[in-house]
C-alpha cells in the first residue's frame, strides 16, 4: 500500500498562500501533541479551519469539538 502525503497538498498550499494562522491540520502521521494542540487551538476559536484527514479519522477518531460547518473533499475520479 502506497504511503499517501500529510494532508491534501493542494488545498494545504491553496491555504498557505493566504495566512499561515489560518488553519491547522490534522492527518495520520500527526504527533499526538500536535494533535491536541490543534484541536485546543480549533475549539477556542484561535484557528478557522481545522484540515482533519479521513485516513486520520479511520485510525484515531479523534473528537473534534466546535465545529460550525463541515466539508467533506473527495478525490477526483477520471
Amino acid at each position: 500500500m502506497p504511503v499517501l502525503p500529510p494532508p491534501p497538498r493542494r488545498l494545504r498550499n491553496f491555504l498557505n498562500t493566504d495566512d499561515e494562522e489560518m488553519f491547522d491540520t490534522i492527518s495520520e502521521y500527526t504527533a499526538p501533541p500536535d494533535v491536541t494542540a490543534a484541536r485546543s487551538r480549533f475549539y477556542h476559536r484561535r484557528i478557522k479551519l481545522l484540515v482533519y484527514t479521513e485516513r486520520a479519522h479511520f485510525y484515531h477518531r479523534h473528537r473534534i469539538r466546535g465545529i460550525r460547518v463541515r466539508l467533506r473533499v473527495g478525490v477526483c475520479v477520471i
